[in-house]
């Protein structure tokens, strides 16, 4: 039996047969909690009409929506890409990276991402509503379910390192290369430009403010290029980091001795999602003149 402080702390559950818990009220309340159950300290709501019957109230909440954060990191990297073949092979850019092509690709990789995502947190994931009298609030007790302790080791490979690891690592490092191999290319570009652009004196001066005008447009390009993927790379390499940290050490994890630094790590990481999410917009507005021309015109209609 476990007593009341279950609420007031993070509580473990082992992965053994079915566990009862005794809940902090006059009449002790009893409820059989799934193997591998784990306490989490979830979001409050309402108490239910019958707060004790908490059986009743099981619910499987599935966690496919992060597939929507793998398919936007795609994009980024398609987006990367576009523009570092657009710099070096413009017209064989211009005639193979069609518009409807790019986007069959994105929507089935899209559609890839999303439902696996979807498959395996089905899957993986079951939480239950129980109600606390001394707060008079409802939480939501998340544990594994039975398919998932039987299939452990095919789930970690798949949702660690194929989704969480590779997939991010894949795209990070192609993300890093293009916008290096890019940068260097418009620059290249910008110089040849200054050195060899002038053709006939009388038209020096015009050539001249011509070319300045050219190379301040790349130089935007370049920067608000290099602040997307910047953006990206800080943001996404603690996800990384942390799903490898969470298969190298045992105790990183719900049930494991560092849970509390587990809690944080994730906290952290759902924040440098956010920032990501919010600040792409950010630096496409004050950056792009054709995305801010474009919004400004969306917004008078």
């Amino acid at each position: 039996m476990l007593e009341a402080s279950w609420y007031h702390g993070n509580t473990f559950v082992g992965s053994g047969d079915g566990t009862s818990v005794t809940l902090p009220s006059s009449g002790g309340s009893l409820s059989y909690v799934p193997e591998g159950c784990i306490v989490v300290r979830s979001d409050s709501y309402k108490p239910w009409e019958n707060p004790y019957d908490l059986v009743s109230h099981k619910v499987g909440r599935c966690r496919g929506f992060t597939g929507f954060s793998k398919t936007s990191q795609f994009i980024t990297c398609v987006i990367a890409c576009e523009r570092c073949l657009c710099v070096f092979l413009p017209f064989k850019a211009q005639k193979y990276l069609k518009t409807s092509s790019m986007a069959a690709v994105i929507g089935v990789v899209g559609v890839f991402l999303v439902g696996g995502m979807a498959l395996i947190a089905g899957h993986k994931h079951t939480f239950t509503c129980v109600f606390d009298p001394l707060t008079n609030e409802t939480d939501l007790a998340n544990s594994y379910t039975s398919f998932y302790l039987d299939h452990k080791y095919v789930f970690d490979i798949i949702d660690v390192f194929v989704y969480a690891v590779v997939f991010t690592i894949v795209l990070l490092f192609v993300i890093i290369i293009t916008s290096i191999l890019t940068v260097i290319k418009l620059y290249q570009a910008s110089t040849w430009r200054h050195l060899h652009g002038a053709v006939g004196s009388s038209h020096k001066a015009q050539q001249s403010q011509d070319l300045s005008r050219l190379s301040k447009k790349e130089v935007a390009t370049t920067k608000m290029l290099l602040a997307s993927s910047l953006l990206f790379i800080v943001c996404f390499s603690p996800v990384v980091m942390l799903q490898l940290s969470l298969y190298l050490v045992k105790e990183l994890s719900d049930s494991g001795r560092y849970y509390n630094l587990l809690s944080v790590l994730w906290r952290i990481v759902t924040v440098l999602r956010m920032v990501t999410a919010s600040l792409n917009f950010v630096i496409y507005y004050h950056m792009g003149s054709r995305f801010r021309t474009t919004l400004k015109d969306i917004l008078k209609k």
